[in-house]
C-alpha cells in the first residue's frame, strides 16, 4: 500500500466515524499542533528553556 493509499483510507474511515468522535479527533489535532514547537532545532533545554510558536517555555516551572 502506499502513502497515498494509506491516507485515503484513513479518510474514508474517519469520514465514517460519528460527527462527535470527527470533532474530538479534530481538537486533538488542533491542541497537538498548537503545543508542537514551531522549528525542533530551536529547543535549548540545557539553557532551560525553549521557543514555541506562541511563547517561550522554561523548563521546570
Amino acid at each position: 500500500m502506499t502513502e497515498q493509499q494509506t491516507i485515503l483510507a484513513i479518510y474514508s474511515l474517519y469520514q465514517n466515524l460519528p460527527s462527535s468522535i470527527r470533532l474530538e479527533i479534530k481538537k486533538m489535532i488542533d491542541e497537538s499542533l498548537t503545543n508542537t514547537p514551531a522549528i525542533q532545532s530551536t529547543s535549548f533545554p540545557w539553557l532551560g528553556f525553549h521557543f514555541t510558536k506562541h511563547k517561550t517555555k522554561k523548563y521546570g516551572n
